[in-house]
């Protein structure tokens, strides 16, 4: 409907114009009253937001959308707890929508729970394997658990199932970097680099390795091009600087 259309280009006034009307014209438009709700609540009106949101479901208890509207809005609030109480009503209607992991995912990790927020993420990438935010999300949380060796395997594992996003390939790279495995970090950064030619961080992480193997020239090169790509690159301008010093290019790197 129109008013769904001028919330997806944030015009909600518009759309609250809209969306009353619709709601005059047939009081249990349960679509209607959810996306009123998401309206007042993009507007700062949260009671309201909460009162529309009650009003869908009574329209229709089978409108799940609603949940995951509230789920969302009640995140944004901080209030994890609700968020979740609403989010599980969702369970009752559709286990296979991608937002639904998502939004549990984060209401755990505001509640401090790394293990249940781990969990929902492997359940959410049983019904969406090929899901980027999903593998994103997993691996954040591995992060903050701190277990390196199920952080590298979960990383493989999106690299696996996605193999040609690159921020999957340079996690992978900050990995070996970490753990000081200069050639496999340097040839995962290689290919983010192939994947994405733009990436300024990922050249950059690329010299840095070709000089810990004392590939200077290639790690000179790696390093223009990053600083080309983004000149406010102090590091990387540092990083062509040392790359000529080691190379004999004493004039060009106090430039």
């Amino acid at each position: 409907n129109l008013g769904g259309l001028l919330i997806h280009l944030n015009e909600f006034e518009q759309a609250l114009t809209n969306l009353e009307k619709a709601i005059r014209l047939d009081e249990n438009y349960a679509e209607a009253w959810a996306n009123k709700g998401l309206c007042m609540a993009e507007l700062g009106n949260f009671d309201d937001a909460f009162s529309c949101f009650e009003r869908a479901v009574e329209a229709d208890s089978n409108y799940w959308k609603v949940w995951l509207m509230r789920g969302q809005i009640y995140l944004e609030l901080n209030r994890p707890r609700e968020a979740l109480a609403s989010l599980t009503k969702v369970d009752t209607f559709l286990l296979s929508h991608p937002q639904l992991w998502n939004l549990k995912i984060q209401g755990w990790l505001q509640l401090g729970n790394l293990k249940e927020a781990l969990w929902v993420c492997e359940r959410g990438l049983n019904y969406f394997p090929d899901n980027p935010e999903l593998h994103h999300k997993k691996i954040a949380v591995i992060e903050l658990l701190q277990d390196d060796d199920l952080l590298l395997e979960t990383i493989e594992e999106a690299i696996n199932r996605l193999p040609n996003l690159p921020e999957f390939h340079l996690a992978r790279g900050l990995w070996y970097s970490r753990h000081n495995f200069a050639k496999e970090a340097e040839s995962s950064f290689t290919r983010t680099t192939e994947l994405s030619p733009q990436n300024a961080t990922a050249w950059r992480f690329k010299g840095e390795m070709l000089y810990k193997l004392e590939q200077f020239e290639d790690a000179l090169s790696a390093y223009e091009t990053s600083v080309q790509l983004h000149p406010g690159n102090s590091i990387g301008w540092q990083g062509v600087g040392i790359c000529k010093i080691r190379l004999h290019q004493f004039p060009e790197a106090l430039s």
